[in-house]
């Protein structure tokens, strides 16, 4: 839920307390999708949670404009936003990370 918080205190436009709160009311549905795939298939919930997550990013990238597709989901470099000049931190630099897509979640 922490995360999920933090992913829409940064989304474009602004932050939705309302959104954030029907997103997170959602993580017990996934849960149990996890587990039942799990039991289903007899790998680790682990492993399942990955594949979902995988599948959803696929389906909402098929569904975004091209700039977003398929490069996206291979992970490219992002520059992280800096932290405000109160501090002296500089952030972690340029990473390699897929986009968060909140909708897939």
């Amino acid at each position: 839920g922490g995360l999920i918080d933090v992913a829409y205190e940064r989304r474009p436009g602004g932050y939705n307390r309302n959104e954030m709160l029907r997103h997170i009311e959602r993580i017990d549905d996934s849960l149990i999708e996890i587990f039942k795939r799990a039991d289903a298939s007899g790998a680790a919930s682990n492993i399942i949670a990955d594949k979902i997550a995988e599948e959803r990013f696929r389906k909402l990238a098929a569904t975004q404009s091209p700039g977003i597709g398929k490069g996206a989901l291979r992970g490219k470099k992002t520059k992280l936003p800096q932290p405000e000049t109160r501090s002296s931190y500089n952030g972690p630099g340029t990473i390699y990370a897929p986009p968060f897509f909140p909708e897939a979640s």
